[in-house]
């Protein structure tokens, strides 16, 4: 019963992450070009 209960909980967690990493990814390519822009300056 507690591994079930930890597997659901591990793949709950899964599921929050990759929805972030998707969220996230996008940012980040922004910051890296904002990054790369000011270094340019």
């Amino acid at each position: 019963m507690r591994s079930f209960v930890a597997k659901r909980v591990m793949h709950r967690f899964i599921n929050i992450s990759s929805l972030f990493h998707l969220k996230y990814q996008t940012n980040s390519a922004q910051l890296c070009s904002l990054i790369a822009n000011t270094n340019t300056d």
